[in-house]
Order: C-alpha cells, then structure tokens, then sequence
C-alpha cells in the first residue's frame, strides 16, 4: 500500500511546479541570508478528545483516488453501500456533502447522498451527521433538510459542530451482514472533490476500527440530540450562572486596544450585571499600571445562554470583527456602551464612587493583559468571585492555570462553554479563530 501510494505521489511530482534554488542557472537564485524554513504546523485549533489507537490485528484495506477511480473503485464504499439493507447500519460523518451535483442551471444528484437514500429505502438504518461550523453556502444544511423531507424511516440527518471548530472528518462507518466497514480520507461529498481534486482515501474491514470510530461517532451524535425529563416544579428559581467563555490575551497589532473579554450566563435564567466587575485584578488592593477593575453600567443585564464582549477599543474590535462589542472599557465610539471604572479611595477618605470622587485622586487602576501571565477575573466585591481564567502565572485561590503561550491573535477559549472544573488548563483551549459573540 505504501509504494502504491508512493507511485502516486512521485507521478504528481512529475507534473508540478517546483524548483530548487541554487547559486546559478536557475530561476530563483540562492534564499535570502538567514532564512529558515518554517519546520512547524502552528496548528492548535482541534483539541485531541480520544486518544489514538491502531486495530491490532491485520486488516486488508482498498486505496482509491480521485480524480482516477473513487466513483468506481471496485471494493470501494459505494460498493458496500449498495450492498446495505435491512438490518444494516451505515453512519456518515462529513465536513462536505452537496445533495445535488453540477451548477444550479443544470443539476444531477449527488451518487453519494443518491446510494445512501437507496440503502435506507431497502431498509438500512443511515445516520448523517454534517459540518455546521463553517457550512460554505448552507450546503450541508440544505441536503440534511432535503433528506430530512424524504421521511424515509431508518434515515436521518443532521449538522453539527461537535468540537466548537467543524466537522473536517470525511468518514462512513458501515455494518453490512457480518462485515464492518471504514472509510476515511480526504474524499468530500463535492463533486470537485469526485472528479478533478487529488483525493486519497481508504476502505477497510475491520470490526476493532469500526468499533471505536462507531463509539465516537455516537457520541458526537447524542451531544446533539435533545434530552426530555419529566420534571415537577414548585416556585423553581434557577440563579445565573456567568463565566469568562473567551479572552483575546495578545491581539495582532494594537495590543492593549485589541484586547477584549467575553462573558457567557451558562445559567437558565437571566442575569442582573450593574456592579458586576471585570478585569485583571482580585479587588482593589491590586491596583496599578497594569491591573485594574471595570464595572458594568446600571441596567446592564444578561439574558441566559446569551454572551456579552467588553473591548478595550470598540473601534478596533469592529475594524476587525465587522461589528461592535457590547461594551468598550476605553470610550472611543460614543455608540457602545462604556464600562464604568471600579475607584479605590484612600483610607482616610471613605468610599468612593464612579459619579462622585470628592476632592481628592482616586486610584482606579487598568485593565491591560499581561501576554507574559495574568489573569482575568468576574466578581461582585472582593468576596464574591464568579470566574477566574489565568494564564502562565501562579496558581489562584486552588485555581489551577493555563500553562501554555497564547499566540499572537488566538483566543482562549472555554470549551465547552459551560466547563468549569477549576483547571484552565482543561476548561480552555486555544483557538485560532476567535468568535466573540458566539459560543461554540
């Protein structure tokens, strides 16, 4: 399989466009003094949730290609879908899957989505699960709501986004009479995917791979399905639940004028935040340059599962995000609501108040994330701590922090939003693409 595969590659090497450098009689000469190749990925956006595992018995596996043979690879998963009836189960989980193929003039069906129907309509039992993260052109949603027009029992669809950063997977698990099928590469449900990209997948049976890609399946599956409980209430109250969900620490550009905070009611009922304080410190004996406290304004209230983002700079924020935070701690856009600052007096002047100072200076303090550690807080005085996220500093009040560097222009990110162990380290992730505004 492996030289298979190599022959591939080595016959798409032939054809490409790459070229050496060198001191003379090439087309770009010698690299620029100092160069260095980038030699890692960067990437930090899917978070490991399983861990990884090989079946330890031996499998005979089918390699297809695109554009060359996926559509009629003999052996391939469109063999084995057709195969599958009653009694049969076939699972489907897909970053890309178009209902139809060809351009809106003239459409024809997608032979994917077409075997799959035709399987649960001999009575297979078929679930497809894709991509609702980042759905191109509401594509996927389209086909799921198409399958899901069918009523055909046995056949069901949805998207889904089980990692808070989309499907990528492109995987049919499939049991077939005494056989268990996987399949997984890059092949999509497009037909540019089908007929004219490189794609590479695999096709094997094997009960120990199925079992485990099946247990994960599923349970990306129920994650999305609603739960019912009776339930017998009597003058129930629930109290709000509020969270720091994300935090832009080191922003590209501006720094301090690109930081921004999002809090998340994980609670089931609405939250009242006039006095409710943010920022990077515990309370006001941590004043300084860098540490300080905001409050929000009277009124300020948030509803439940609803988020709220407070900016450093509104106009930055909306420069960048295409829309306004919900408030700005700097006051540029007379548009977004500020947050008031959270004033210490000295001692001996008594207590002190975001409308009236009295004569004497007052140490107020600023909000201004540390990229080298710091912490951002969510409380209601000095005893009432709601939420602490902290990075690359000690640990806080049994709050154990999050160990790693956070890159330039990558949030952290509770996830699931709704964690909250007391271990940033296992309640945040990085993510490379921010949503303020939006929970995953």
């Amino acid at each position: 399989a492996a030289e298979w595969v190599r022959g591939v590659f080595e016959a798409d090497l032939r054809g490409a466009d790459i070229a050496r450098w060198c001191a003379e009689g090439c087309a770009y000469g010698l690299p620029t003094a100092g160069y260095e190749p980038v030699r890692e990925s960067g990437g930090v956006s899917y978070t490991v949730r399983e861990p990884a595992r090989m079946a330890a018995a031996a499998v005979e596996m089918r390699l297809a290609t695109s554009p060359e043979g996926h559509m009629s690879a003999p052996g391939g998963v469109l063999e084995w879908i057709t195969r599958a009836g009653a009694g049969d189960e076939i699972l489907v989980q897909q970053l890309r899957e178009a209902f139809e193929w060809g351009n809106s003039a003239v459409p024809h069906d997608n032979p994917r989505v077409r075997a799959l129907v035709e399987a649960a309509e001999r009575g297979a039992q078929v679930l497809v699960m894709l991509d609702g993260g980042y759905d191109i052109g509401g594509k996927n949603a389209a086909t799921v709501a198409a399958l899901q027009e069918l009523g055909i029992p046995g056949l069901r669809a949805m998207t889904a986004n089980p990692t808070g950063s989309g499907i990528h997977n492109k995987m049919l698990l499939l049991r077939v009479g005494g056989d268990h099928v996987v399949h997984f590469g890059s092949w999509n449900g497009s037909e540019t995917s089908a007929l004219l990209n490189r794609e590479m997948s695999v096709t094997a049976d094997s009960p120990e791979l199925h079992e485990f890609l099946r247990s994960a399946f599923l349970s990306d599956w129920r994650g999305f399905q609603p739960t019912y409980l009776p339930m017998l209430m009597h003058e129930a109250r629930y109290a709000p639940r509020l969270l720091i969900s994300e935090v832009m620490v080191d922003p590209y550009g501006i720094d301090m004028g690109g930081e921004w905070i999002e809090i998340y009611n994980a609670g089931t009922s609405t939250a009242l935040l006039t006095g409710i304080r943010v920022g990077d410190a515990l309370d006001e004996a941590e004043f300084g340059p860098g540490d300080g406290l905001v409050q929000f304004p009277d009124g300020a209230i948030l509803p439940a599962g609803g988020v709220v983002v407070i900016a450093q700079d509104a106009v930055v924020f909306a420069r960048r995000y295409g829309r306004p935070p919900d408030y700005e701690i700097g006051g540029y856009d007379d548009d977004v609501p500020d947050m008031l600052p959270v004033l210490r007096r000295n001692a001996s002047d008594g207590a002190a108040s975001a409308e009236n100072t009295g004569g004497n200076e007052i140490d107020g303090g600023v909000v201004n994330l540390s990229n080298a550690g710091d912490e951002v807080a969510l409380s209601a005085d000095a005893n009432t701590i709601h939420d602490i996220v902290a990075w690359l500093t000690e640990d806080i009040q049994g709050l154990r922090t999050f160990g790693k560097v956070v890159p330039a222009g990558v949030s952290l990110q509770r996830w699931p939003a709704d964690s909250d162990t007391d271990d940033c380290a296992a309640d945040f992730r990085l993510q490379t693409i921010p949503s303020p505004g939006r929970v995953p």
